[in-house]
Parts: structure tokens; sequence; C-alpha cells
């Protein structure tokens, strides 16, 4: 009981802080972001997973039904989920069997990463796994219908697991503006291992017009981790990365051409490592805006987080927050989403409180924030049609979760 008083005291007054605290010490305005209560549960949506268990969610993503897809990792050593909640934030349970796709094909398993959808309601999901019959771990990527069944036209019937991927994990994915999907992840493991960045076609094939054989390997310092990716408006793709040599910690930033070659028009050789503030820095995610510049977030010192704006030539943007710099007390985040209006929105944890999103200005100042009800922690999110954020992680009990957030009121 003592326990529990103890940690209702430190959310209530973290939560109070929180107020005070935004961008190290700014006072926020008065929040105009709010749960939206047609969703879910006050605006929050969770379900207990088939065969019961812990889960992590990595991805999330919009169908063009309005729907909302979630891969899940699940803490057995097997197979992991896709899920789908209505637009209404119920479990559709016309997807795959009664709401769930487990990932598990003829060709192999999978354990996802992260999630995208096509513009016709497929679905991509990348992730960690082997080939039937092998034990070496490697990429496997894989496509469902809208329905949640195997993509059968996709290359092994719905999954492919290439020997040139052999021990590389990937972490997240992304299109690009012809409808190939771009993969980033890492080669090995500490402390040697290195970026890698491979591009598949729709159909599951790698794309050997990229880099010559589809898959582009590289590193910029020792531990160069590949973590994020984003495509900009010239189709160049841009790599964030948290590695770094021993005991240095920076934002470490790549950027390639549509070809895979480094773009030498950035940092000199494609390569830029961003030292922003003084102490630790580690990048969650990156994006880029309407004219080209490069959003970085990531936890920045032992408060908590930041978001770096980036020139297009790689400089910081020191016109963006303090120097280019927005940071948050207690806030951490994991993920990025940019509004049409320029709005930028940070998704991720608060130390204390739980799930929690963020917005900023065009100009860096933060301005709103929001604990997400009923959230442990949130990993990804995006903008929908109307302009509402719908954002994804897990719940206080452990499930996976969803909630969507009314970002004017």
């Amino acid at each position: 009981m003592q326990s529990r008083t103890l940690k209702t005291v430190l959310a209530g007054f973290a939560a109070l802080l929180a107020g005070l605290g935004l961008a190290g010490g700014i006072f926020a305005k008065t929040t105009s972001l709010e749960a939206d209560r047609s969703f879910g549960k006050g605006g929050t949506s969770s379900v207990t997973l088939p065969e019961g268990g812990q889960s992590l969610v990595h991805g999330v993503a919009r169908t063009p039904e309005g729907k909302i897809v979630e891969s899940v990792m699940t803490a057995e050593s097997g197979p992991g989920l896709v899920v789908q909640f209505t637009n209404r934030g119920r479990l559709d349970r016309t997807f795959g069997a009664e709401g769930f796709s487990k990932l598990d094909f003829k060709a192999g398993t999978l354990d996802p990463r992260d999630l995208i959808v096509g513009g016709r309601g497929t679905i991509f999901v990348a992730g960690g796994g082997s080939a039937t019959g092998s034990d070496t771990y490697g990429v496997a990527f894989g496509s469902l219908r809208p329905d949640g069944r195997p993509n059968r036209k996709f290359v092994g019937g719905g999954l492919t697991v290439p020997e040139e991927l052999e021990r590389v994990t990937p972490l997240e994915m992304t299109f690009d503006s012809k409808g190939r999907v771009v993969i980033v992840g890492q080669l090995g493991g500490l402390p040697a291992a290195n970026t890698v960045v491979a591009r598949f076609l729709p159909g599951g094939q790698l794309d050997r017009s990229f880099s010559e054989d589809g898959v582009k390997r590289f590193s910029v310092t020792k531990n160069q981790l590949g973590r994020s990716v984003a495509i900009d408006g010239k189709g160049r793709i841009v790599v964030g990365s948290p590695g770094g040599a021993p005991y240095r910690h920076e934002h470490y930033i790549v950027r390639l051409h549509p070809n895979g070659s480094f773009d030498n028009s950035f940092g000199g050789d494609g390569r830029l490592e961003v030292d922003a503030v003084k102490g630790y820095e580690e990048t969650a995610d990156v994006a880029v805006d309407d004219r080209n510049r490069i959003l970085v977030a990531g936890q920045g010192s032992a408060r908590g987080g930041m978001v770096v704006r980036l020139l297009p030539g790689g400089g910081i943007d020191r016109s963006f927050g303090k120097k280019g710099v927005a940071d948050f007390a207690w806030f951490e985040p994991s993920s990025l989403a940019l509004g049409k209006d320029g709005r930028i929105f940070t998704i991720g944890s608060d130390t204390y409180v739980g799930g929690e999103v963020t917005r900023i200005g065009r100009n860096g100042r933060p301005t709103d924030y929001f604990f997400v009800p009923r959230t442990d922690y949130l990993t990804d999110g995006f903008i929908d049609r109307r302009g509402r954020l719908v954002v994804g992680g897990r719940s206080t009990n452990r499930n996976p979760a969803v909630a969507r957030v009314l970002t004017d009121r």
C-alpha cells in the first residue's frame, strides 16, 4: 500500500513539474491536446494477446479505410503478431484470426520491429526471423493482405528471409516515392555493429538498382547502429543512428542518394556527427520536413529528451528552439510525427507518469504536452487525415495499446 501511495505522489508531482518544465523550464501554455473520447475507452484502447503474456509494440500505421494496425513483439521466442483496431478503437475481429495475424508463414517466422501500409491496404512487416529449417537469424520481410492473411503474391508466399541480410537486425522502414520499401538496421552485435540499409520492391525482391545488390553496408564510427530512416523531398535516404565510439554519444546522420551512394553535399562525405549539446546524446528517430530540413529526436541529457533541426546541408538550424535544440524535462521521445501545418509532435514517455506526447511549433518552441491515459510508454505514431494524432505503445497492464489525441480544441 505504501509503494502504491508513493507512486501516486510521484506521478502527481511529475505532472506538476512537467507543466512548469517543458523545454527545460519554459512555461507551457494551456494545452490544447486532449484525448479523443470517441476512441476506445476515454481515448485509449488496449487488447489482451491471444496467448497472454507481455508485449512490446514497435510500429503503428493507418490503413486506407482508416483502421489502425500495430506490430507486436511478444515476450515468447515465437513469431510476433499484427493486431488491427477499427476507426473507433475496437478490436477488428474481421482481421486475421479474431483481430490478430500471427506472423508464422510457410517460409519462416517473423518477430516484428516495424510495419507500414501501402496505398491498396497491403501491410508490410519487417523484423528478425529465420527461414523454415534454418537456424540462421536475419532480416525477415513479410507482407499481409488487408484482411490479415499472408500475401501470396509476395515472394515466398508472404515472407522472404534474404541470405544477403543474414545477422542483420532491422529496426525501421519506410516507403520511398516509388513505393519501394527501405529498411534500416544493424549488422552483427556490439562492439562492432555497423549500419545496413536495404531496399525492396513491393513484391519482396531486393532492388538491385540500389547499391548494386540492394544492400548498403557502412559505418561512421565504431558501433554505428542504424535505428531510423526517412526519405526527403528529393528521394534521398536519411539514416539516424544512436551509436558512437566508446564513451562518446552523439547523433550520427547519414544521407544517401536514391541509388545508394553517399550524398557528398551533406557533411562533406554524406556522414555527419551532430554534437548539439554538451553531454549524452542518442538518436531515437529522424524525420524530414517540407523544406528538406532534418529533425532528429532522442535523448539529450540526464534530464530528458531533445529535438535538433538540421539545415539541408547538415548544419544545425540555429533559428530552431534554443540554438537549434528543443529540449524537454523528464520526457524522452521515441518517435516523431509531422503535421501539414508544420507542427511537430514528439511521441514517447515521461519518466514517472507514462506515455506522453508534446507539440512543437515550426520555431522549435514546445507549446503543449499531454499524458496519454492508461499507457506505460509510446513508441510510434502518425497524423491521420483529420489531423488527429494516433499513437501506439504498451498499456499500463502491459498489453498492446493505441490512443487517439485531438490536436485542437
